[in-house]
């Protein structure tokens, strides 16, 4: 092999290696705790981190940040259950507040329950699981649904928000209240911003 063709096939090797780290997920990193202890009896593998009464626990992970009273974190898995007061931000476009978060940092998704409220500049979601998938920027929901906007009050049994496109999928007994007429429907898109509603008969 001439030397030429030697550099050729290092270069071509890099990149796919350095294309293959650029995918490998990042690891969750503890930004603040209280204290941490372990219980290798009951949660085989976790970082029990916990609040004192100035430092609540913070985790972060790839521009999100999770705040909590208490949460299991196990290292290995790139996974933690946080509960207690759970703030999850995502730079200035998002927060959600809940009681329990459990969230996997190899796939980037989030399963919120208990007293969920998403809010945006633009809407507030509640509901009480909320499945949040941060690659394709949606979140959904198979409980009932209340979204309030500058303009009206929806709800519905089942949801998804496409964050992107600042637009809601419901599905199932939808009903929109606004001051100036009401909507009742099996399927309805809704967007949050400046495009039409538009009921799928």
């Amino acid at each position: 092999m001439g030397l030429r063709a030697y550099v050729i096939l290092l270069i071509i090797f890099s990149l796919s290696v350095t294309a293959q780290n650029s995918k490998t997920p990042k690891i969750i990193e503890i930004r603040q705790a209280g204290g941490s202890t372990q219980d290798q009896e009951k949660f085989p593998g976790a970082n029990i981190l916990f609040k004192t009464s100035n430092k609540r626990v913070k985790l972060f992970h790839e521009g999100a940040l999770i705040e909590s009273d208490k949460a299991y974190f196990y290292s290995k898995d790139n996974y933690f259950k946080a509960m207690g007061h759970v703030v999850f931000s995502q730079g200035d476009s998002l927060q959600m507040t809940c009681n329990t978060i459990e969230y996997d940092g190899k796939t980037k998704t989030a399963i919120a329950i208990g007293n969920v409220d998403l809010k945006k500049s633009d809407m507030t979601l509640k509901t009480e699981k909320l499945n949040l998938d941060r690659v394709n920027n949606k979140a959904f929901y198979n409980t009932k649904g209340v979204v309030v906007d500058s303009a009206s009050t929806l709800t519905s049994q089942r949801g998804t928000y496409f964050m992107a496109e600042n637009k809601y999928r419901f599905t199932s007994d939808v009903t929109i209240l606004n001051p100036k007429y009401i909507v009742n429907s099996e399927q309805l898109d809704y967007f949050t911003r400046t495009k039409p509603s538009l009921p799928l008969w």
